[in-house]
């Protein structure tokens, strides 16, 4: 059985500004060394004019960053501000630390004397408690982490009872992967640092591999939703290729541990979904990336950034003002509220 049949020219620092009881900080761009690579750096900021040992800095998050909002990049990656954290990332932060530690201390063959009841509440004992992450350490989760780690307890429980427990556990659990891989975009040549982490790859009985992503929000069952995952994990199976050569990665999948929208009440279940990879996604994300890249290449430095395009006059009240943290530094939002 299958492990998933159970289912360099910093800009000038702004005026701090004030979001809700946040103060958005500015913590300028830099250049950070890049391992295994001597005297080369890469960095967010990256323009046409920096040294030439400087290069493009891309992970997937800026990616998302970039097709969500190309002016909000720009704000974030290349001027540093720096969005206050919010319930919803420090909870995010939290459950992903407790799974990450479940996998590395569960012990497989004491799980397979288990059954029903007993195993959940095995499962659930190897999940460390707030003090026992290395973020966000408190007393008590304060922000219903432990409703999610219920949740992922009952589907793991699930999983392990309907799959061969030697499959069980992953072959890569936060696994961090760093590229440096020469492009050759509109006939100019152009090195890249690609860096991500893997929240989890499994490997089925074949060898073939399974990543999946966890998120704790609610699963909005659309199909815009269904591109922007697969791209999210398009971009981790390139990179995993292209680190490894060996890797056969068959297949992809998320969970959403608030369930999906509309049910995602205190008794909901995470919602797991499965699939083989996409091709059509991994272009996708491919042009996504390409596009980053010309982005920066029109960029003169500085702190004016009409290479990343704001977003369609008429999308503020849709986009920005309920998913922007940044949005008071946007000349697209400051020009909404002019009009």
């Amino acid at each position: 059985m299958k492990p998933w049949d159970g289912l360099n020219q910093p800009p000038t620092l702004r005026a701090p500004l004030h979001y809700g009881d946040c103060m958005i900080e500015h913590k300028a761009p830099r250049p950070i060394p890049i391992e295994g690579h001597d005297d080369l750096f890469s960095r967010y900021d990256w323009w046409p004019n920096a040294p030439d040992n400087h290069i493009l800095r891309i992970s997937k998050s800026s990616l998302s960053d970039y097709t969500f909002c190309s002016q909000q990049y720009f704000i974030k990656r290349l001027l540093g501000m720096q969005e206050p954290a919010n319930d919803n990332m420090i909870r995010g932060v939290n459950v992903h630390e407790c799974l990450e530690v479940f996998y590395d201390d569960v012990d497989v063959e004491q799980a397979g004397e288990l059954e029903g009841a007993e195993l959940r509440r095995y499962f659930k004992s190897q999940f460390p408690g707030p003090m026992g992450i290395k973020r966000n350490p408190q007393e008590h989760f304060m922000l219903d982490e432990d409703l999610h780690i219920d949740r992922l307890v009952e589907v793991e429980a699930q999983r392990f009872a309907a799959s061969d427990p030697e499959h069980f556990l992953p072959w890569g659990n936060e696994l961090e992967l760093s590229l440096v891989f020469e492009m050759d975009l509109d006939g100019v040549k152009q090195r890249v640092h690609f860096i991500g982490v893997i929240d989890r790859i499994f490997q089925n009985p074949d060898g073939s591999l399974h990543l999946h992503e966890l998120k704790t929000g609610a699963w909005k069952d659309k199909e815009y939703k269904y591109e922007s995952m697969r791209k999210e994990m398009a971009f981790y199976v390139w990179l995993l290729r292209k680190s490894d050569a060996s890797a056969r990665i068959t297949h992809w999948g998320w969970d959403h541990t608030r369930g999906v929208v509309g049910t995602d009440t205190e008794d909901a279940e995470v919602f797991r979904f499965v699939e083989p990879v996409r091709v059509r996604e991994l272009g996708l994300m491919m042009g996504d990336v390409q596009n980053l890249i010309r982005s920066h290449r029109k960029h003169e430095g500085g702190e004016e950034g009409p290479s990343f395009p704001l977003i369609a006059q008429g999308r503020q009240s849709r986009i920005c003002e309920p998913w922007c943290g940044l949005k008071d530094f946007c000349p697209r939002f400051t020009q909404h509220w002019e009009d």
